[in-house]
Order: C-alpha cells, then structure tokens, then sequence
C-alpha cells in the first residue's frame, strides 16, 4: 500500500509548566491518538510507535521517561502494562 501523500505533523511537545498535568495529558494524547490513526502508525513495529511517541511528546517527559526503570520490553512498548 503507498504511503499518505498527506504529510501530517504529531501534536506539539507536552508542556509540563501549563494548567494541571492531568488536563495537559488528555490535551494531548487525544491528538497524538488521531494522529497514530490518520498515520496507521499502529501497523509500525512497537520499536517505531515508541520513537514516534517519545519524539513527539519532547523531551521534558523524556527525561522523566528516563528516570523510570523499566525493562528494556517495557520502555519499547507504548501499551505495556
């Protein structure tokens, strides 16, 4: 199947510093969710979808992101629990 000729952008980066977290947060992945559909980024390996998540949220969460210690299966996998 060809690829969008459409060239969509992700949300800009989650800002930590605006309102409260939890309504920043669903101000955000209810984009990024749109986004992942209008890309079919969920036929990508989980290896892409977590690149594509971890650029797109910016690199405040990802130094957060980073201080966890998750497994190496669980840090490339967006809907592991």
């Amino acid at each position: 199947m060809a690829e969008n000729s459409i060239s969509l952008k992700p949300p800009k980066h989650l800002s930590l510093l605006e309102n409260g977290m939890p309504v920043m947060w669903k101000l955000w992945t209810q984009p990024f969710e749109w986004y992942t559909i209008a890309t079919n980024l969920e036929s990508k390996t989980q290896a892409v979808q977590v690149a594509t998540f971890m650029n797109a949220i910016g690199h405040d969460v990802a130094n957060i992101f980073n201080a966890f210690s998750l497994s190496e299966a669980r840090s490339k996998n967006l809907r592991s629990k």
